[in-house]
């Protein structure tokens, strides 16, 4: 097996994001917004299975057989990344559908299945997915080629909503005095290449540098 570190609440054996020694990096994000919030009872835990993955993959091929051949046991839509690539799988219990970023693109994803294929109107929620997501694209061609850690720790910090109750330009949940259930849990910037991640907990703590390296070792 691989070296991994995983990124998950107090307590919890899994992975809802993670990186293995390879440098082949996964996140995972709820995909009920599309398929609502269904279970399949007679199937191990996907997050379980993610944790497998990195495990056991040791380079972008595999860790794409591993994600084809696996049925999710309720909607996801995976964060995929290595060294030289990254994608998005929209995983639903049933069927399984893959977008890839383009040589030197950018790809984004909230909790919306966003492949036409799959035929599903979006009707926005309560997450303001959509809204997001396009704020995620504008902000990545504002930055357009100049985007680095730095880059990013700017880009994830700003607000969806603003202290005064107004629409953001970022991606962000904050706890305010009127909303303190619905915010953003944590954030991870993943450097693939250097085995380097960032992680932030909105409203408790900024930005913090791991360096996997020594662990890996």
């Amino acid at each position: 097996s691989h070296a991994v570190a995983t990124i998950v609440y107090p307590g919890m054996i899994g992975a809802l994001t993670g990186i293995n020694d390879q440098g082949l990096f996964l996140s995972v994000n709820d995909g009920a917004d599309s398929l609502g919030i269904v279970y399949v009872a007679n199937r191990m835990s996907f997050l379980n299975k993610m944790f497998d993955f990195l495990l056991d993959s040791s380079n972008m091929d595999g860790l794409q057989k591993a994600i084809n051949t696996t049925r999710a046991n309720f909607p996801v839509i995976l964060d995929v990344a290595g060294k030289e690539s990254a994608s998005i799988y929209e995983d639903a219990p049933f069927a399984i559908e893959h977008r890839e970023a383009k040589p030197n693109g950018v790809i984004a994803a909230t909790n919306d299945y966003l492949l036409k294929r799959w035929g599903i109107m979006r009707l926005g929620t309560f997450t303001q997915s959509m809204t997001r997501y396009d704020h995620l694209l504008k902000l990545a061609n504002q930055y357009k080629g100049k985007i680095n850690v730095i880059t990013m720790q700017k880009i994830m910090s700003l607000p969806l909503v603003t202290k005064e109750g107004k629409p953001g330009p970022g991606v962000t949940e904050y706890a305010t005095a009127k909303n303190e259930t619905i915010m953003t849990m944590y954030q991870v910037i993943s450097a693939p290449k250097s085995n380097i991640i960032w992680v932030r907990i909105p409203n408790y703590s900024d930005w913090t540098k791991i360096d996997l390296n020594p662990l890996f070792r």
